[in-house]
């Protein structure tokens, strides 16, 4: 088949046609504008703020203080800071239960806060009433840093001291990272490891509750909880019903198609510019498909995003003798695998006890983990059991085991056209070592 009737078979493909209408923007600003640091700050100050017009009241200010106060015992020992300062007497004094019943509609939000350039505070969450006050760090991509966050902490110290009507609240210092994660911790710095002693860092993961409400929200007729719908889901890699077809249709067309698809995204994840400074030429990329891609980028940003796990998802879930799509799970950027050794363990009421995450790093590029979850195994016995045995794939998992869930980093990074092999080798290595240590009735 020649590439003119590749490139017909795409175009006429009815998985294409609703994958085009389901992508179509509509009232979705977050899908035309790229944040920045500035402007993901802004948007959590409005969403902080029970008076704004979101309609979720004080659910969302809730949902980020409760998991603040959640995350906090893991920084102090017995969940209390023997340090000399006043920092995180808001974790010391506000347990989730205590939030959940007490009333947040007095809060208010300050973004960009400083009297100086040096101390520019991207969040402070004011309680009046309750009498709190959360400094917040918003990073999207790198890591902290030491000084910054040691800078920070000492002008709202200060700040407090200074300020007769301050003194009686109580400090709260979060460290609020896009991708943070608690096992990432061990490669930071000394200095930063230390720093961080006096904060609470926390990823965007809370923000699924938030889009999870706002879809309820959508689905009674409430336009007002759009944009929250939007913001929450991008960054938490939370799936609408909409963008799970979306997934399913980018899967079929890359099965399908491969190399139609891959002529359309040849073009890159800016395909306008391509196509009008020719930078692709027609060895690489069919005219038709060249036009497509200039005219259709949202196709084209759905196929590049869902390349690599479209295709690890449809080995996965056709290869019957190895995977079965009940223990298979995705959203727009990840993948979580769990093996077939781990299966007697698994209750459908929680999650996966064992698994392997694959999750997007870039358009080519993912990063592999293997995930243990203590807490949804059958008892502590079986638990510290699972542990030992996971040992032999990753020595490191026996560290830190009172931490809820422990994350190993297999592969920093991988390319997509090398993660389905890899997914299915560590799959079954995986298997082998648990059905050695629970054999198979």
């Amino acid at each position: 088949m020649n590439k003119s009737e590749l490139m017909a078979g795409f175009f006429q493909d009815e998985n294409l046609r609703q994958l085009q209408e389901r992508l179509k923007i509509g009232d979705g600003l977050i899908d035309v504008i790229d944040l920045g640091e500035n402007q993901h700050s802004a948007i959590l100050a409005w969403l902080f703020d029970p008076r704004e017009g979101h309609a979720q009241g004080e659910a969302i200010v809730r949902d980020f203080l409760m998991h603040v106060a959640d995350q906090s015992p893991t920084r102090w020992k017995s969940g209390k800071s023997d340090r000399k300062d006043v920092s995180q007497g808001f974790a010391r004094n506000w347990s989730v239960e205590r939030l959940q019943s007490s009333g947040l509609s007095a809060c208010f939000v300050v973004t960009e806060f400083a009297e100086t350039k040096a101390n520019r505070l991207d969040l402070l969450i004011v309680d009046p009433v309750n009498r709190f006050l959360i400094a917040v760090e918003n990073k999207l991509g790198p890591k902290f840093r030491a000084d910054q966050l040691k800078r920070y902490r000492d002008y709202i110290v200060k700040l407090q001291k200074s300020c007769a009507w301050l003194k009686s609240f109580q400090l709260g210092f979060v460290a609020l990272g896009r991708n943070y994660d608690p096992d990432d911790e061990d490669k930071y710095p000394k200095a930063l490891r230390q720093e961080l002693q006096h904060w609470v860092p926390v990823s965007y993961d809370w923000l699924k509750a938030g889009a999870q409400r706002a879809e309820l929200h959508l689905q009674r007729g409430n336009e007002g909880a759009r944009l929250v719908q939007e913001y929450c889901r991008r960054q938490t890699g939370w799936e609408s019903p909409n963008e799970k077809e979306c997934s399913r249709l980018v899967a079929s067309i890359w099965q399908d198609h491969p190399e139609a698809a891959k002529a359309v995204c040849a073009m890159g994840r800016r395909p306008q510019k391509s196509w009008l400074l020719g930078k692709v030429n027609l060895a690489e990329a069919a005219e038709s498909a060249q036009l497509f891609a200039a005219q259709n980028q949202a196709v084209v940003l759905a196929l590049l995003e869902g390349k690599g796990f479209a295709s690890v998802r449809q080995r996965l879930l056709q290869s019957n003798a190895q995977f079965e799509s009940e223990y298979v799970c995705w959203g727009r950027t990840w993948i979580d695998v769990m093996p077939r050794g781990a299966i007697r363990f698994y209750d459908a009421d929680n999650y996966f006890p064992v698994y392997l995450s694959a999750y997007r790093l870039d358009d080519a590029h993912c990063q592999v983990r293997l995930v243990f979850v203590p807490g949804y195994m059958p008892s502590d016995k079986e638990a510290v059991k699972m542990r030992k045995a996971l040992t032999e794939l990753a020595p490191t998992i026996a560290q830190r085991e009172k931490r809820s869930v422990r994350r190993i980093t297999l592969k920093e990074s991988i390319s997509n056209e090398q993660l389905p092999a890899y997914v299915a080798q560590q799959e079954d290595e995986l298997s082998k070592i648990l059905y050695k240590h629970w054999p198979q009735e």
